[in-house]
């Protein structure tokens, strides 16, 4: 069997994976004519080019046309020994490294090894033992998708293992930043529910990699350590870049609605070039950047985050509405909520004419397929 034929029965020209993914199966294309192409990009393109004239078996981007995964085919007789795996993975492991990939698979169509192409090593899961999960993408999308949007964001140069699920739940946090927003500020409940949602969001996004190496939450809490940044800076820098990357990925729906509230934090350049903001909001800022770093020093990054942490969240905020009334109309208590569920027979067709139920019905797994009205 040729290493086209294995890589034909296993990809067969390009294949989607749960609209997240795409396998290229690319033949005689080369790591050029996709630059030149533009099926791909990358983060170093200068260094890349030096393997322009390569030719790689498969490569699955994003949707963003990142390559996330790098896929060496090879025939059954070249792929036998571990001399013969070790010398396919060397063959093109510096390609995927170059393109900024992470993900390298070396296979003959039944065996598969996964490589940390930032360090060589083989990739383990989360007991220690090698990955040999096949890439199937005709067969099995899920799993495939699953695992390789989990190593995307656990695999670094000093890490080549698969990180245990840990569901991390931040209302605590959210109550600390509403209390300061409230002593410091003086904002409503629901702008101070609207500006964490977008702080929680650019952590969040900053965390599974989407936003970029200006854009991330690690980069503009370093400026704070840098001799000359002012807080107004930071904040000014925040607001220019992550904020407008925000901004851009969730763009202002037709009702005029954003998750960029933009009432809260300001800043902005005098005539002079000087940073500048008013009403403390660079310090409270700071101060809130700080919380969010004690956290993730603590608890973790926000990868995974427990299901019903955003009706505690909408409850936090709402809860300090001045009057019961207008609490009422934004949320109904979780005591109740669960209640509910554990009393209704909810079935397949049934209609939910309540948010916060129906977010927790869904979380709970109770049902997938009901009709949600609001």
């Amino acid at each position: 069997m040729s290493e086209q034929t294995i890589q034909n029965d296993l990809f067969c020209n390009n294949v989607t994976i749960l609209d997240k993914y795409e396998c290229l199966s690319l033949g005689a294309t080369t790591i050029g004519d996709l630059i030149a192409g533009k099926r791909i990009v990358c983060n170093k393109v200068k260094t890349a080019v030096k393997h322009k004239g390569k030719k790689p078996d498969v490569l699955i981007v994003d949707n963003s046309r990142k390559v996330v995964a790098y896929i060496e085919c090879k025939k059954p007789d070249e792929f036998n020994t571990d001399k013969k795996i070790k010398a396919a993975i060397n063959q093109e492991i510096g390609v995927a490294k170059e393109l900024g990939v992470k993900i390298f698979v070396a296979t003959d169509g039944a065996k598969f090894v996964w490589v940390n192409a930032l360090t060589g090593n083989k990739i383990l899961d989360e007991n220690g033992s090698c990955i040999v999960t096949p890439i199937q993408p005709k067969v099995e999308e899920r799993r495939a998708a699953k695992l390789i949007e989990r190593l995307s964001i656990d695999l670094s140069t000093t890490n080549d293992q698969l990180q245990a699920i840990k569901y991390s739940d931040p209302t605590t946090l959210a109550k600390k930043i509403g209390g300061l927003l409230k002593n410091i500020k003086f904002t409503t409940p629901k702008d101070s529910l609207y500006t964490f949602v977008e702080l929680f969001l650019f952590k969040y996004l900053s965390d599974i990699n989407i936003l970029g190496p200006t854009e991330n939450f690690d980069y503009i809490w370093k400026l704070y350590d840098e001799a000359g940044r002012t807080e107004a800076e930071v904040l000014y820098r925040y607001i220019h870049e992550p904020r407008e990357k925000i901004s851009k990925l969730f763009p202002e729906a037709p009702d005029r609605t954003s998750v960029i509230n933009g009432f809260v934090f300001h800043a902005e350049k005098d005539a002079d070039g000087n940073y500048i903001s008013n009403n403390a909001d660079a310090t409270t800022f700071h101060e809130v950047m700080r919380l969010f770093k004690e956290y993730e020093d603590s608890d973790g990054k926000f990868i995974d985050i427990n299901r019903d942490f955003k009706s505690k969240l909408f409850e936090t905020f709402t809860k300090q509405e001045k009057t019961k009334e207008n609490a009422g109309k934004y949320f109904t208590p979780l005591k109740i909520v669960k209640g509910m569920v554990d009393m209704v027979d909810i079935k397949e067709g049934d209609e939910i004419c309540d948010i916060i139920l129906q977010s927790l019905i869904q979380s709970r797994g109770i049902i997938e397929k009901c009709a949600f009205a609001v």
